[in-house]
Formats: structure tokens, C-alpha cells, sequence
């Protein structure tokens, strides 16, 4: 048990927001042009008219950066890296119905 504890996560589930409505073309997240993640669970939101994502990223690979890019079936696309649960508030979202 003592080793598993000692052992550090490869990857993180982060949030993404993407300030438009998009289709995803595949599932994966890239920085650059290098795949650092995938996404897990997508959905446009409605309330808040923005695109929302969970990422499983390499842990590495996001330190420091506040933007990824997704594919969506038009081209790359810019998506905001924010911790979960999302905070809308922080984001500077506000509810639009």
C-alpha cells in the first residue's frame, strides 16, 4: 500500500470551455500539434452558451498552460483549461436565461 501512495497520477481530469458551439471531429486534446489528452464527456451548454468538456491530460504536459485546442469537424479550436468543478463566476460567465 505504501507504494501506491508513493506513486504520482500520469494524468488529471480538467475542465474546458470553449466560447463556442462546435462538433467534435475526434476526442482528442492537443497542444500545439502533439495529443496530450482526451476528452471524456462533452456538451454545450445552454445556460451559459458555451461548450463544456472534461479532459484526462498528461500531467507534465498541461503545467502552466491556460489553453488547449480540440478538433472540432470545422479546424482547431481554443479551449480554456480550468480546474473542476466549473466555476462560472470565476470564469466570467454569466447565466443567460
Amino acid at each position: 500500500i505504501s507504494a501506491l501512495r508513493k506513486q504520482r497520477p500520469k494524468t488529471r481530469l480538467v475542465g474546458l470551455v470553449v466560447n463556442e458551439n462546435i462538433e467534435l471531429d475526434d476526442r482528442l486534446v492537443l497542444y500545439e500539434k502533439e495529443v496530450i489528452g482526451e476528452i471524456t464527456a462533452n456538451t454545450w451548454s445552454p445556460r451559459y452558451c458555451v461548450y463544456l468538456a472534461y479532459a484526462r491530460c498528461d500531467v507534465k504536459r498541461i503545467v502552466g498552460l491556460k489553453e488547449l485546442n480540440v478538433k472540432s469537424t470545422t479546424g482547431l479550436v481554443k479551449a480554456k483549461i480550468c480546474d473542476l468543478p466549473f466555476n462560472f463566476a470565476a470564469l466570467g460567465l454569466s447565466n443567460q436565461s
